[in-house]
């Protein structure tokens, strides 16, 4: 199986970020697009080709270490996010941000699994028992939970972006340098 979904070995992080950093920002680009994440084939939208394309290389290698570190990297990415945009924005407390989002993502296909993570953001556990579990069980909704996740942190950055006039490329770049460079 995978390293707890790279999420919670300490040792292991800067691994994850480094191999995550090439798959990350094309998936959260792709995310942004709005016929992204709709229920049909993972390869009839853009971000679902990208984690096609990780899964078919996983299926290759006979692992799950593909989705493993492309999920790491996303939830890692909308950990900074929530706490830069809270403070950018003025929203106050970090967690709260996460608890709303939690509730707008809590509907619909697996959304409960992806309110779940979100609860547990910025609690140190980053929801990885979540996403264990799902790994372990049912792979079909860690899937969709990853794309779900992906377009919350697209958005999160497009929304940090916008709030402080800063341009959207250069959030891609932060985020790429943050996950090959952050200790």
């Amino acid at each position: 199986m995978t390293d707890s979904l790279a999420l919670q070995l300490a040792p292991r992080v800067g691994a994850t970020r480094a191999a995550a950093a090439g798959r990350v920002v094309p998936l959260l680009r792709a995310s942004l697009y709005p016929a992204s994440c709709r229920d049909s084939d993972l390869k009839d939208y853009a971000a679902g080709r990208i984690l096609a394309e990780v899964l078919y290389r996983d299926a290759d290698a006979g692992t799950f270490d593909g989705i493993a570190h492309l999920t790491a990297g996303v939830v890692l990415v909308l950990s900074w996010l929530v706490p830069a945009l809270a403070s950018q924005t003025d929203a106050g407390d970090p967690r709260e941000l996460a608890r709303q989002l939690a509730a707008q993502c809590g509907s619909g296909r697996n959304g409960a699994h992806v309110a779940k993570v979100l609860d547990h953001l910025l609690d140190g556990t980053f929801g990885a028992q979540v996403l264990e579990k799902l790994l372990a069980d049912d792979q079909e909704a860690l899937f969709e939970v990853v794309l779900r996740l992906g377009e919350v942190t697209a958005w999160q950055a497009w929304a940090l972006a916008a709030a402080g006039d800063m341009d959207l490329e250069a959030i891609w770049v932060q985020i790429e340098q943050g996950l090959r460079d952050h200790p």
